[in-house]
């Protein structure tokens, strides 16, 4: 290093590579890391990127936490996550991965800024460019931050970038740091491998390439530019060979400072006894494999031959590769036995059992031919490898010499059958063949040849013309063959015959042919070139010198900690313990049904706990595990001796055992997926009818014996308990959950272990616990993320329901989604179907995607036809913000892994969220999402599937709303849990209308307790509400006469805008009349939320009660505060009126009323949602209210008065009129024709058993599809692949049809058409042709729809025809349209190709 003026203090090393094994740069930077080490030691710092690695982690990475706290403080602060650690290669050199994706938010402002500095034409760039360019960007701010903590104007800091992935972090140093030095290297020109990738004749054509021309032409616009810039820009340009230099002159307009070969570092190679041992070993795995693949023995004196890289088809000499084995395959004078094997990597989904099983025999299997693959290759028949060796007819056949084995793993030592690493599996072949069109460098030879291993380069190849210019080659140990733009066939003839002369090589020969080949590979040793790296340093500092004036001032810095300095103040940690007593044995089933919440809709085991509770009972909330834990030795000694009471208990337990005994069905199991859960009210895992909804379900799915799980999220802090301040403004407090009380315990799996499940993401592993309530029959299991190993934020995922933050949100719905199947499988359940209820759980179809593609070694597309037929989907809303939609930048941070590991391109997966032809940036809808998804979708009305329909055409624009298949199943409510106490003795007369023989006085006193009951339950639960206390004690509603003498109108639901609360004080005067009638005393209680982040609902909240509160209303209106199931029971139960007045088509299912009706509160409501099916005449009142979309105050002022109008004429009246015996003889009667005439209909028993109908289906289908190792499913893929591809060839030939532009048919008279048709390769079974009618007064249904007859079939010509009697009168419209048709399709959206005519 005499001429060697600067050296540097750090060097920073970035690359993509780093603990990133995708090519050969890694193998640069990893084999001269060990000497790079010797000399820098702790000051060499290689930088990365943190790419998801899944749970296991990166095996190239061993994390450290405690390098360089300081800096990483600073970092933390700047919001960057970075990891510190040692890269696990020879030297262990310092990595610091950088989690770049934080940066996709601020993209757009990063490259204009370059662009208006640089020029850098970032436009056209897609993710393949952004994710690396923010990258490189992250890298310089991660050096920058290293430099301000750690470095000082003194030091000499080279920061060494390769390749243009890097090139952002060039340009923010020299913009932001003068006094890092920059060198840049560039391995291969963006251009040039585009260009020789293409087929295009590089080397002829070459000085006729524009380098920006190209770029536009292989749309690299971007990437070009950004090499080029950084070529530019940095102190010093490399790059590592005479070719590459002459491409940087032609492409990026400057030739490189310095040419830095690449060099090897013969550490790697182990010593002779150790490489003998190796090479044994290596061998001997490879003929076992051989030999378990073809059935057939391989002798030990097998020549083999290996073709090892990146999956450069043309580039790399693929191609070439195989041609040469042909060429040997077909010669006649080849005796001995020769294995070629192709090791590059492709996606796969593991290694093939068939293989794998072979391996366990003593003896080889049976004889096969055809055999090429070790591992599952995804695509494997479009694969270019794959379907070149089939065309050369290398079939492996017993009687050949000549064999091929692909297998398309990275060599890491864990791949399945090899188990070797790369270097441990190079060492037992006897030649490598490396016939690369394009290559600047080239390091697979000079491995092969650092391994004593004889080798083919070319004579365009860095490292084969760097060979070929050495002195006194003799062309034994490297083989250098010519290659150019025409001599593919020669090159491939004179590989087959080194192949051929080196099989027949004596022992001799073949040892110094081997000799050779290790002293050619020590000419390039680092030790040798890495003078050039320091002569590149040596430049760039140079020039940093030059910029001292600019960093003279930097204030001096401490040094760089490579551990942490000092350990911590030790404090004192404080662990809870918490003693639970133990019941004396005859009390032991208090415990056991106390752990299933079973006992919530169970009044007997209710009355038990009421029982033995005492007075305790209600101060425990009616909660048993809490009661359970504070009653007394005195008590429980009580009920020891208390044989009414044991006798009590044991029929109760017999009953839950009995209850608990598993269904003999043999039936599917289903997972239930859910953001929230309302299950009772001191679980607060529920929002509000969504979860209410579900809680309800899965109750009745238990009642029902369904075989299901249930997964949803453990929300610590709930949804929000609200507070009212004065001035009438909601206050949202944390509602935390205090799981030790109640019936909530960590999951665990066979062996007795808790279960916890790990997720990755952005540079971290996400760690979250498995809870499980027992809910009856099916258990709910939760995810929890509030543990230590997480970060603060990332321990606030499974906080609070329905984050208004993007990012937490979807967080929150991966973690349900992903996370959620993933607990499933820890758990050991295996469902045969999903039901998603509302598209925050789609994401579960990833996961389970992922999980068939490695299982079943399906593609892609053949993994999603199973997930589909697997998969339900209830949508539940039609309001706009309740519709998940994420930017495609924050999806992009966390799932941009998924597309790899589907083997598609990022667009596919984006376009499945999006009802557009193309994927545009419109966002990634989870309804368009689990829509496409899933095989069954359905509404929750009749009126919602219209809804429905409307908001989902667009995913399937060639149907009309009505046809699309999608069904409705109507909501129902669970009946045990909401129905009160008072009223369960005549559970069998409701549900079997009978309620006549109930008498009027009865059903009257029922309705008087629940009155009684609902203001003794509203005071307990606000006492410390004494504004409200004297309003009640005012208006005398603790007395006898609010249960005889008060209408009570009940309104309680979110507050969201389209709800109307609002709506009864349009007219505050008219109002007032209604509520201060002495004659006819009318109290409304008003309840409900609003999200704490919704604006407008909050406004709207805050207006109502200051409304309320207005004098003139004489305190008649109450607004009761932290509406929960609690309070809903209450209202529902013990109101007189129940109140609903949405705007028309917003109302998507609505429950609320449905648990008034079973109470015998009387519903008034719109035909909305459930009330268009329920109203029934003189079973409650329905609103005619406007259906005009706009949101008006005039349109609310006419329906204020329809409201106002029925109050005072009909409802009002109906109510205080009594008969001779003072009862409301009518009212009555009408509370009995909503008992019997609406409850039944609306119990969810009826919902269970229109789900299990459509369970059904998918079952049988998803058997079909899974049955024969999923041969249906592979054929169907095929089929579609196939139809879709040869769809354009159908051409209509002619059609007769009625003539005119107006055809006047008279009713009933015959339409007749005949079409012929020309459907080209397809068959005639496999299309359909259909003709449909809409009248232009309803375009949006047709009125007829019938499909055409095949009338003739002539080769590919078909004739249809028709005769249809028309059953409409009238203007109409009609078109014929073309379909695919195949028995295993569910229905015509499934695979939505059509063609009109």
């Amino acid at each position: 290093m005499g001429d060697i003026r600067w050296k540097p203090d750090y060097i920073f090393e970035v690359s993509w590579e780093v603990c990133n094994k995708v090519g050969g740069i890694h193998t640069v930077l990893a084999t001269k890391a060990r000497l790079l080490e010797e000399q820098w030691g702790n000051r060499l710092i290689m930088i990365g990127p943190d790419l998801p690695a899944g749970i296991t982690g990166n095996p190239e990475f061993t994390e450290d936490k405690n390098l360089f706290p300081t800096w990483k403080k600073h970092m933390q602060k700047t919001g960057m996550r970075v990891r510190t650690g040692r890269w696990n290669i020879a030297g262990n050199p310092l990595v610091i991965l950088v989690d770049f994706t934080p940066f996709f938010q601020q993209k757009n402002e990063i490259f204009t800024h370059f662009w208006t500095k640089y020029r850098l034409d970032s436009l056209s760039g897609q993710w393949d460019y952004i994710e690396p360019a923010m990258f490189g960007y992250a890298a310089g701010k991660i050096i920058e931050g290293f430099y301000y903590c750690h470095l000082n104007a003194t030091d000499h800091i080279i920061a060494q970038f390769h390749e243009w992935m890097t090139g952002t972090g060039i340009l923010y140093l020299e913009e932001n740091i003068p006094q890092i030095a920059t060198v840049f290297t560039t391995h291969a020109t963006v251009c040039g491998r585009a260009i020789a990738g293409s087929g295009m004749p590089f080397y002829t054509g070459f000085e006729s390439f524009n380098a920006e021309q190209s770029a536009r032409d292989f749309h690299i616009i971007s990437k070009h530019s950004l090499e080029k810039i950084a070529a530019h820009t940095a102190d010093c340009f490399t790059c590592v060979s005479s070719f590459t230099a002459k491409e940087c002159e032609k492409f990026l307009g400057k030739y490189p400072d310095f040419i830095t070969p690449n060099g090897f570092d013969a550490d790697i190679v182990p010593g002779p006894l150790l490489y003998n041992t190796r090479r044994a070993k290596a061998r001997s795995i490879l003929l076992n494999v051989a030999t378990a693949l073809f059935g057939q023995q391989q002798p030990e004196d097998t020549l083999l031959v290996i073709k090892s890289g990146r999956y450069e088809y043309r580039n790399k000499g693929i191609n070439t590769f195989i041609d040469a084995i042909s060429l040997v395959n077909k010669s006649k004078e080849i005796k001995r036995n020769i294995l070629a094997f192709i090791f590059v990597p492709a996606n796969h989904t593991g290694p093939r059992k068939i293989l794998q099983d072979n391996l366990l025999l003593q003896t080889p299997p049976v004889s096969r031919t055809g055999e090429i693959l070790t591992h599952n290759l995804l695509g494997a028949d479009t694969d270019p490898i794959l379907n070149h060796i089939r065309q050369q007819q290398l079939d492996n056949a017993p009687a050949n010499h000549v064999k091929i084995i692909y297998a398309p793993v990275y060599l890491n030592g864990a791949d399945g059958i090899f188990n070797l690493s790369y270097y441990d599996t190079l060492i037992g072949f006897d030649l490598a063949i490396f016939p690369s069109y394009y290559e600047p460098w080239g390091y697979t030879p000079l491995e092969s040849a650092a391994f004593h291993i004889p080798a083919v380069s070319t004579n365009i190849s860095g490292f084969g013309s760097a060979v070929s210019k050495l002195p006194g080659v003799n062309g034994k140990g490297i083989f250098i063959i010519e290659r150019n733009d025409n001599n593919e066939r020669e090159a491939a003839a004179g590989i087959a015959g080194i192949i051929s002369n080196y099989a027949a090589h004596t022992a001799s020969s073949v040892a110094a042919a081997r000799e050779d080949a290790a002293h050619i590979a020590e000419q390039f040793l680092w030790d040798h070139l890495l003078i050039y790296y320091y002569r590149a340093y040596d430049l760039a500092l140079q020039k940093s010198t030059q910029r001292e004036q600019l960093f003279c001032n930097k204030p001096q810095a401490s040094p760089a900690e490579v551990t942490a300095q000092a350990m911590p103040e030790s404090t004192p940690v404080w662990r809870e313990i918490n003693v639970q007593p133990v019941l004396p044995t005859p009390l032991q089933p208090l415990q056991d049904i106390s752990r299933n919440l079973w006992w919530s809709w169970n009044p007997e085991a209710r009355a038990l706990y009421a029982y033995a509770g005492n007075n305790e009972w209600d101060r425990c909330k009616q909660n048993p595990r809490l009661l359970l834990k504070t009653i007394s030795p005195g008590n429980l000694l009580r009920l020891e001796k208390d044989t009414a009471f044991l006798g009590m208990q044991q029929t109760i337990s017999d009953a839950y055992q009995k209850y608990m005994q598993p269904s003999d069905k043999q039936l599917p199991l289903i997972a239930y997926f859910c953001m929230e859960y309302g299950l009772h009210t001191d679980l607060k895992f529920y929002a509000g009818g969504l979860g209410v909804l579900a809680g309800d379900y899965i109750k009745a799915a238990s009642d029902n014996g369904l075989n299901m799980v249930a997964a949803g999220l453990l929300y610590k802090r709930g949804y929000f308990k609200q507070k009212i301040s004065p001035a009438g403004g909601q206050l949202a407090i944390p509602d935390i959950t205090e799981t030790e009380n109640l019936p909530v315990f960590p999951a665990q799996n066979n062996q007795g272990e808790a279960v916890s499940i790990e997720l990755a993401f952005p540079g971290r592993i996400i760690h979250a616990a498995v809870w499980k309530v027992d809910v009856g029959r099916i258990t709910l299991y939760l995810l929890d993320t509030d543990l230590a190993a997480n970060n603060e934020d990332d321990r606030l995922i499974s906080a609070q329901l329905y984050s208004s933050d993007p990012e937490m949100r979807l967080k929150q719905e991966i973690l349900l989604g992903i996370g959620g199947v993933k607990m499933l499988n820890a758990l050991g359940i295996q469902p045969d179907l999903y039901h998603i209820n509302e598209g925050h759980a789609a994401f579960t179809v990833l996961e389970r995607i992922r999980s068939i593609m490695q299982q079943c070694h399906l593609s892609f597309d053949e993994a999603m036809e199973i997930v589909k037929c697997t998969t339900q989907f209830t949508t539940h809303t039609a309001v706009a913000a309740a519709k998940d939609v994420f930017d495609e930048i924050l999806l992009r941070t966390y799932l941009s892994y998924l597309a790899k590991d589907f083997n598609i391109d990022w667009n596919i997966l984006m376009k499945l969220g999006s009802a557009e032809e193309e994927h545009s940036s419109g966002g990634f809808s989870m309804l368009h999402f689990a829509a496409n998804l899933s095989q069954e979708i359905n509404a929750v009305s009749k009126q919602h599937r219209g809804i429905s329909c409307n908001i989902l055409n667009p995913l399937w624009k060639h149907f009309k709303p009505d046809e699309l298949h999608i069904t409705s199943i109507t909501n129902g409510i669970h009946l045990p849990t909401w129905m009160a106490p008072a009223w369960q003795p005549y559970y069998k007369d409701i549900m079997a209308d009978k309620t006549y023989q109930i008498p009027d006085n009865t059903i009257w006193n029922i309705r008087k307790k629940l009155k009684r009951d609902m203001w003794q339950g509203i005071i307990n639960r606000q006492p410390t509400a004494p504004a409200l206390y004297e309003i009640i004690k005012k208006n005398d509603f603790l007395g006898e006469d609010i249960t005889r003498d008060t209408l009570v109108i009940g309104f309680a639901r979110r507050f969201a805008s389209y709800k109307r609360a609002w709506l009864l004080f349009t007219d505050i005067k008219r109002l007032a009349a209604i509520v201060n009638n002495t004659q006819y005393p009318v109290l409304i209680i008003l309840a409900g939320k609003a999200h704490p982040n919704d604006a407008d609902g909050i406004a709207l909240l805050k207006k109502v009660i200051t409304a309320s509160q207005m004098p003139a209303l004489n305190g008649r209106i109450l607004f009761l505060e932290d509406y929960d199931m609690e309070l809903a029971a209450l209202l529902t139960q013990g109101v007189d009126v129940w109140l609903n007045t949405p705007e028309h088509n917003m109302e998507a299912s609505g429950t609320s009323g449905m648990k008034a009706v079973c109470n015998g509160v009387l519903h008034c409501s719109p035909k909305e949602g459930w009330w268009a099916e329920a109203n029934r005449e003189n079973a409650g009142w329905t609103l005619e209210i406007s259906s005009h979309p706009e949101q008006d105050a005039y349109r609310d002022q006419c329906d204020a008065a329809v409201v106002y109008d029925l109050l005072e004429k009909e409802i009002i009246p109906l109510f205080f009129e009594r008969n001779t015996e003072g009862l409301p003889e009518k009212w009555i009667n009408m509370i009995r024709k909503g008992l019997s005439g609406i409850t039944p209909q609306f119990d969810m028993n009826r919902a269970i058993n229109e789900y299990n109908r459509s369970y059904g289906q998918l079952y049988n289908r998803s058997k079909l599809l899974l049955a024969a190792d999923c041969k249906n499913t592979r054929d169907l893929v095929a089929w579609k692949k196939r139809v879709r591809s040869t769809w354009q060839e159908i051409h209509v030939m002619t059609i007769e049809e009625p003539q005119g532009s107006y055809h006047l048919q008279s009713p009933g008279e015959t339409f007749r058409a005949r079409i012929n048709l020309s459907i080209g390769t397809l068959h005639a079974d496999e299309i359909g042709l259909e003709v449909v009618f809409y009248t232009k007064e309803q375009p949006d249904n047709y009125i007829t729809v019938q499909e055409l007859t095949v009338e003739a079939v002539d080769h590919n010509r078909i004739t249809y025809s028709c005769q249809i009697q028309l059953p409409f009168s009238g203007a109409a419209v009609y078109g014929f349209r073309i379909f695919p048709r195949h028995p295993l399709l569910p229905n015509r959206q499934d695979f939505p190709l059509m063609t009109w005519i």
